[in-house]
């Protein structure tokens, strides 16, 4: 089977799919500025539950095995 991809719609193709990449989506907007609303103090508290969670997770998951 061959390819009808030329050089230089493999150039354009690799152009256009880093400029799409570069470009954020509606959900990464939306999730930034929900963080950006509820403020540092929030995201701080999220963080440390969040890894005294995965702490104490770790510290249970070996003596299940």
């Amino acid at each position: 089977m061959e390819s009808s991809l030329t050089p230089g719609s493999i150039v354009a193709l690799g152009s256009a799919m880093m400029i799409l990449a570069a470009i954020p989506s509606v959900s990464v907007l939306a999730v930034s500025t929900r963080a950006a609303t509820y403020g540092l103090a929030r995201r701080i508290i999220y963080y440390l539950c969040r890894s005294k969670g995965s702490l104490i997770l770790s510290w249970l998951l070996p003596s299940f095995f």
